[in-house]
């Protein structure tokens, strides 16, 4: 309700184009990423070409949305690792952790989604089957994990 402006409050950082706020040090070229506000992305984030983000969408500061990454409605804490397997709406996503609107929560290590999305600041070894699974997006230029 605040992105869409229901609420008089200032959002933070700066409009970095109509609908679409950013703090500082962002990774962002909107020539080559998909963005539809309102969108907020915090300092230190990078969103790759070829990543689609629609907002309502918050995504935190530090964070890593990768090329292929599809994010739609949803809340991305600090410091989390969106990568080029994701397809995600209506979702609470911190680190390793996921919400939906419903309030169904999952640990995506305990899961073994943490090749889709993990806590940047992890270092993850893959399965044989995921990295076979990545080797092969690398090579149709896809994922960037």
């Amino acid at each position: 309700m605040i992105l869409r402006g229901e609420f008089k409050i200032e959002m933070p950082g700066k409009e970095i184009f109509p609908n679409i706020w950013g703090g500082i040090n962002l990774d962002l070229d909107l020539t080559k990423c998909d963005v539809q506000g309102p969108v907020y992305v915090g300092s230190g984030s990078r969103i790759e070409p070829g990543a689609t983000v629609i907002g309502p969408t918050v995504i935190g500061r530090n964070c890593l949305i990768e090329k292929g990454a599809r994010i739609e409605a949803c809340v991305i804490g600090d410091y989390t690792r969106i990568t080029a397997f994701a397809d995600v709406f209506e979702k609470i996503i911190s680190g390793r952790f996921c919400v939906d609107r419903h309030g169904d929560n999952v640990d995506l290590n305990k899961s073994g989604y943490t090749f889709v999305i993990d806590d940047v600041r992890e270092r993850r070894t893959w399965t044989q089957e995921q990295q076979i699974l990545i080797d092969f997006l690398k090579t149709q230029n896809l994922a960037t994990p």
